[in-house]
């Protein structure tokens, strides 16, 4: 007997609660990570006053980008085993992640985290020093 239709029209065999789980997971990390370290690189003793170097925001967003990834790769692994061909095998997301750990222990929630890890250490960096980048042109153009 086939499996039913799972997900939120009820027309695919995939679950979205991990990738809506992860994506805000990982939202939440980034953002607040990198506020957070931005904040304290500005308040620094003997730093001048105003934004923060592009170094310093490739920096802190890369790490921020990094802790994510991290954090968030058991999430992934099991979105995206719940994504793939055998995905039908699975009754839910925690089925899932249960599978995984009786075949590959925590070590298998973790598989593919170092070209993660080096592909989101770059995005973010990048994404949150052009996100400054973009504010310093706007503020100059439309100041407060």
């Amino acid at each position: 007997r086939p499996a039913a239709p799972r997900g939120w029209r009820g027309d695919r065999p995939s679950d979205e609660r991990p990738t809506v789980a992860k994506v805000s997971f990982c939202a939440g990390i980034r953002f607040v990570g990198y506020g957070e370290m931005a904040e304290r690189l500005r308040s620094r003793p003997g730093r001048p006053e105003g934004p923060i170097a592009i170094w310093e925001s490739l920096v802190a967003g890369g790490t921020a980008g990094g802790v994510s990834a991290v954090l968030s790769q058991p999430i992934d692994v099991v979105r995206a085993n719940m994504m793939s061909l055998d995905a039908r095998r699975y009754s839910s997301s925690l089925a899932c992640a249960r599978a995984i750990l009786r075949s590959g222990g925590l070590p298998g929630l973790f598989l593919g985290v170092g070209p993660r890890i080096c592909r989101v250490c770059v995005e973010e960096s990048l994404k949150f020093t052009l996100f400054e980048a973009a504010e310093r042109q706007l503020c100059a153009l439309f100041p407060p």
